[in-house]
């Protein structure tokens, strides 16, 4: 299989996506596509992610029970401005 051909500068994305899609080549959706903002979103999201398993790396002990590790990344996690999309499932 051959590379991806480049967009070109100051190609749209749309018409980038058309022609590698004339071509034969498999595309994202536009649903898949994220903006700037979402981007940045899953990025911030990524640091607090990385703070949080680090808060966990400093205080996990032998002899914790998973409650007392879920309650360190509740509370890291909060300190952090962020929300456990699982909390409570």
């Amino acid at each position: 299989m051959g590379s991806v051909p480049r967009r070109e500068s100051g190609e749209p994305v749309r018409e980038y996506l058309a022609r590698l899609r004339s071509l034969g080549i498999k595309t994202p959706t536009s649903k898949m596509i994220k903006s700037d903002a979402e981007i940045l979103g899953c990025r911030e999201a990524g640091r607090i992610n990385s703070l949080v398993l680090d808060a966990v790396e400093r205080e996990i002990r032998v002899g914790m029970s998973t409650q007392d590790i879920d309650d360190i990344v509740v509370r890291t996690t909060r300190e952090l401005g962020g929300r456990c999309a699982c909390l409570g499932y």
